[in-house]
């Protein structure tokens, strides 16, 4: 479970441009069994019946579905380690100015993913208190890992970690940087990527959703402040009947 704090870091931006990246780390355990149910889309509100919980796309100039308003299946890994099933996502980005595009692209995307608790793990968010050690645990361990390397390429620059329950369950708000080179079509360029979400265990115990927003800019390339309309999309996310 302490996967979480690295597996979205820099990775999920490129949800713009490959879907194909895989979101939920390398942690081996059986294939999770709830079932995602009821996702509806109202203009700018989407719900989802189980997990329950709702959020706010983003809406400010720019601002789009990715792809098509609709859930992805990520697809199968094939790294052995990897989980069978992988998380559902719904990906967002942001038209932007490409400052130099021969150093790369400048990418800005928001993303909602939920995943399924594994039963190995749920013996652990089965509990309000084990629930909150588990968050506990998660903040002692952010330390050790600023610094490290994330899939032989990409390296850790920053992380901070905190218990945040404002959205009505139990949640972590996590914010990072990491250095990438190992963007696609742009392999060993330095990249920074920027990235701030929840990760929240839904009431039930049964999953995780994640909520992040992100810029991803090459190298002495200035990014866009897109705070206001990120922390929006953030604290847009609520649990239950609030």
């Amino acid at each position: 479970m302490k996967r979480w704090m690295t597996a979205l870091a820099g990775s999920v931006l490129g949800l713009l441009t490959a879907c194909s990246v895989a979101l939920a780390g390398s942690s081996a355990r059986q294939t999770p069994s709830p079932q995602v149910t009821g996702v509806t889309i109202a203009g700018s509100r989407i719900v989802v019946a189980n997990p329950d919980f709702t959020f706010l796309a983003p809406t400010e100039p720019g601002w789009g579905f990715s792809d098509q308003p609709k859930m992805l299946r990520l697809p199968k890994s094939t790294s052995p380690g990897d989980p069978q099933q992988l998380p559902l996502v719904m990906a967002f980005g942001k038209t932007v100015p490409q400052q130099d595009p021969k150093r790369g692209p400048r990418t800005v995307a928001a993303t909602m993913s939920i995943e399924a608790i594994s039963p190995n793990d749920r013996h652990q968010t089965a509990q309000p208190s084990r629930r909150q050690t588990l968050l506990n645990d998660l903040i002692q361990s952010s330390e050790p890992s600023r610094g490290q390397e994330i899939d032989g390429r990409d390296r850790l620059v920053s992380i901070t970690v905190v218990v945040d329950n404002s959205p009505g369950s139990d949640c972590a708000r996590v914010d990072d940087v990491v250095i990438e080179r190992s963007v696609r079509g742009f392999v060993g360029r330095k990249f920074m990527a920027a990235t701030h979400r929840y990760e929240c265990l839904d009431p039930s115990g049964r999953f995780l959703i994640v909520l992040l927003y992100g810029e991803r800019v090459p190298d002495g390339v200035a990014s866009i402040d897109i705070t206001a309309e990120g922390e929006a999309f953030l604290h847009s996310l609520r649990f239950g009947k609030q």
